[in-house]
């Protein structure tokens, strides 16, 4: 609290009652005690308690064990609240589910007040999850509701409806669990009660809350507070979370579709923050209510950055019962189908980083392919827990082409598919055609994609294009996109580095020397080689290529940065007709050095042990040649100097001929 001299007396004053208050509660809450007494539960503490029954954990002294006991209050004892009671206990008895609490009892004290006996859930409400500070992440809130969808799914295929459905129904255990709770409005469908139906049309909706019912099993004081209490008579539910139908009385149309409102809203909360309707005068928030006045929910929810289930949240809180999902098994439906969408991004944004240079420099090893029979389960494995599109991806890591072609093919058959895009996106990163998959990723934000995965993936094709100040502003959007709520594990913090140490490098690129940097560590010197070779200025480039070489002590690794290094930086640029004749020559007398070394460490290693599967990878490559093809078209061409063409000949030639390649050729 403030020091009482830096504020008005006035405000001290209030915090002072406050704090009273908050006392008196405390107080209240440690000295209540059972309104009646029973031989066979022994009363605990109050859990609980609303304006119609009061909830205590108890100890059943027959069976040894905790539980939870529900009651009327004397206010509320009376002939229409005992039959709402003996009516939830009897439709949870029925509804036998791990996300509905399981009724043990329907039974009188001695003194004939009716009670309802059920499993003690210990935990928080999904209310005090989101009150917490910091609240659970997204995806942990998101799974919580999934199974309150999946648990509101199997009700409503036995045709019993909640009715009063809100983040305070919502029990999440210690354990992980999560049950609805509090079905004290709930009706079943097939067996409609009379009562349920008023006699006539309300004159006026508003008279409804008058009455105000507190049955919920763990609703707080604080949810009291903010008017998300259930109302009862004409009008049945919550307000912040109540459907059209349910708040204009309309029973008759009150069914499947207005809990699927309540689910709408409830994720509206989660991702937004507030309910639907959040105005402090229940009596506007009845009227917004009734009217279906989502204005402010849905700028909200536009703002949020979650386009998917923003969406789902909008059509479940449609105005139009029709235009709802038809069920909770819908929504759990479209649910399952999001998050599956969003697992398969997360899979293949991490191919981008694998196939990227650095990435490949750091994280390639030659002896792991050579264990053809382990990679064999490993994809077995993968197919198993990935789509088929996912795993195509995966396994044609090595061959990046493939995945593009495929994903073509299936971004012809449906246009419209926004995963395509971003999958093929992926894929021609993979295959190094950064400026192709820059304009394919921009059309994901005409498309108003609002992920950060979105900004990441532009942000990587335009750094590999050199593009680095654009870069910069992309990956920025990514970070800011999940700094609003997005939660992502994308590495942008590390990427927004490399992209700084890329810009500071392209400014003093005229007097950059690698004595400069020779206390950098492989990472960086990839990056400032890949800035210098984006700059144009090849001779730069390769001196820093050799630093980092020198810098990696195993040889086999060391290996594995020549190679990627050859077939990624040497091809792009020696392909090129932009290449100066310096240059070129330059880096084709790179090649053949850097080719000479790996034959050399392949053949001095296979002569001590000639079953090393690190060197048979390794000079299978180098025979094999299919990612060297780029240099045979380098021998016939007259802008290299003949001495550097006949280098390059005679150590192809050394490798076509040896008595390794005629082994490799029989095997």
């Amino acid at each position: 609290m403030a020091q009482a001299g830096d504020l008005p007396a006035e405000v001290v004053l209030e915090e002072l009652r406050e704090i009273h208050r908050e006392l008196q509660e405390r107080a209240e809450n440690t000295t209540k005690t059972p309104l009646i007494q029973d031989a066979r539960y022994e009363f605990v503490e109050e859990i609980a308690r609303g304006g119609a029954a009061v909830v205590w954990r108890v100890r059943d002294r027959h069976l040894q064990r905790e539980t939870a006991v529900k009651y009327l209050l004397d206010s509320n004892d009376n002939h229409d609240m005992r039959g709402r009671l003996e009516r939830e206990a009897r439709l949870c008895a029925r509804l036998v589910h791990p996300g509905i609490v399981p009724i043990h009892e329907l039974s009188q004290f001695a003194d004939k007040r009716p009670f309802v006996s059920m499993k003690l859930v210990e935990g928080k409400t999904l209310l005090q999850l989101l009150e917490s500070n910091p609240p659970p992440p997204l995806r942990t809130l998101v799974e919580i509701f999934t199974k309150a969808c999946q648990a509101m799914a199997y009700a409503h295929q036995k045709d019993v409806i909640h009715r009063d459905l809100k983040p305070g129904n919502i029990m999440v255990g210690s354990f992980g669990e999560v049950q609805i709770m509090d079905w004290g409005l709930a009706k079943d469908l097939s067996h409609p009660v009379a009562s349920d139906v008023p006699s006539a049309p309300p004159q006026d909706a508003i008279v409804a809350l008058n009455r105000v019912d507190g049955c919920d099993l763990h609703e707080t004081r604080r949810d009291l507070r903010k008017k998300e209490t259930t109302v009862v008579g004409t009008v049945l539910g919550t307000i912040a979370y109540m459907s059209p139908e349910q708040a204009s009385g309309n029973i008759d149309l009150t069914d499947k579709r207005s809990d699927v409102f309540a689910l709408g809203a409830v994720l509206c909360r989660i991702i937004t923050g507030a309910p639907p309707y959040q105005n402090g005068n229940q009596e506007l928030m009845l009227r917004q209510a009734q009217r279906g006045e989502l204005n402010d929910a849905l700028e909200r929810l536009a703002r949020a950055g979650q386009r998917r289930l923003a969406t789902l949240a909008a059509s479940c809180m449609a105005f139009d019962p029709e235009l709802r999902p038809a069920d909770a098994s819908e929504v759990a439906c479209r649910l399952a189908s999001i998050q599956k969408l969003q697992q398969r991004q997360k899979v293949a944004i991490r191919m981008v980083g694998a196939l990227t240079l650095v990435t490949i420099v750091l994280g390639l090893s030659l002896w792991v392919a050579a264990k053809r029979a382990s990679l064999a389960q490993s994809e077995i494995k993968l197919a198993n827990q990935l789509d088929p599109k996912t795993f195509k991806l995966v396994l044609r890591v090595p061959k990046p082409e493939l995945a593009l072609n495929f994903y073509r093919e299936m971004l012809e058959k449906s246009p419209d598919d926004t995963e395509m895009y971003y999958l093929v996106g992926v894929a021609l990163i993979n295959a190094t055609r950064f400026d192709e998959a820059e304009n394919v990723i921009r059309q994901l934000a005409v498309l108003d994609i609002h992920e950060p995965e979105v900004p990441y993936l532009l942000s990587e094709s335009l750094y590999w294009q050199g593009k680095f100040h654009e870069a910069k502003s992309a990956m920025l959007e990514s970070k800011r996109r999940r700094d609003v709520g997005v939660r992502t594990d994308l590495p942008i913090e590390s990427k927004l580095d490399r992209i700084q140490l890329s810009i500071e490098v392209a400014a003093k690129s005229e007097t950059l020397t690698t004595a400069d940097y020779a206390s950098f560590d492989v990472s960086k010197l990839c990056d400032i080689a890949h800035t210098l070779h984006c700059l144009g200025k090849i001779e730069n480039a390769i001196e820093f290529n050799n630093l980092l070489l020198v810098k990696v002590d195993d040889e086999f690794h060391r290996s594995v940065l020549r190679h990627q290094i050859m077939t990624t930086f040497a091809r792009s640029n020696l392909v090129s007709d932009k290449l100066s004749n310096e240059s070129r020559e330059a880096l084709c007398r790179a090649c053949v050095v850097w080719l000479g070394e790996q034959f050399e460490l392949a053949s001095r290693t296979l002569k001590a042990s000639s079953q090393h599967p690190p060197a048979q990878q390794l000079m299978g490559l180098l025979i094999e040649g299919t990612d060297l093809g780029f240099l045979k078209p380098l021998l016939d061409d007259k802008r290299i100097s003949s001495e550097v063409r006949a280098d390059l000949r005679a150590v192809l030639d050394e490798i076509r001929t040896s008595s390794y390649a005629n082994n490799f050729l029989q095997t």
